[in-house]
């Protein structure tokens, strides 16, 4: 199962990242969840066995890859490649695999929004208005 939480206010995308992961920790095991945080210090090969691989001693497993859809412009050099990888790959992502992108104000014209949100659970996270915000705080 693939969800997507995106939105402008990152707090809020980060917050409810940590409410799943604590609750997929305390049912399944903290050995059953991968934080990648950045994309830029991950090797292909690593993103492929994270998404792609069985949990041997669980029935499911939990991947949150923050930052993915990029965000307008691509942080770092291999980005379009990560890209395509990770896109590649969406429809091979076995069901007892839950997997959550994080992504701050990603651009909805992209591919890879486009394609995410098409497989994907979107969730969106933002703060629309002063009154949203001040009501956050």
């Amino acid at each position: 199962m693939l969800y997507l939480f995106a939105g402008n206010n990152r707090s809020l995308i980060l917050q409810e990242a940590l409410k799943w992961k604590s609750a997929f920790t305390e049912k399944y095991g903290a050995e059953n969840v991968v934080h990648v945080s950045n994309l830029e210090q991950i090797s292909a090969k690593f993103i492929l066995e994270q998404l792609l691989s069985r949990s041997l001693f669980s029935e499911k497993r939990l991947v949150i890859i923050d930052g993915f859809p990029f965000a307008g412009e691509r942080s770092f050099s291999g980005a379009a490649d990560m890209e395509s990888l990770i896109l590649e790959h969406l429809s091979k992502i076995p069901e007892d695999t839950l997997v959550v992108f994080l992504s701050e104000n990603p651009d909805k014209r992209t591919l890879a929004y486009k394609e995410l949100s098409k497989c994907a659970e979107v969730k969106t996270l933002s703060l629309e208005g002063e009154d949203a915000v001040y009501d956050y705080l």
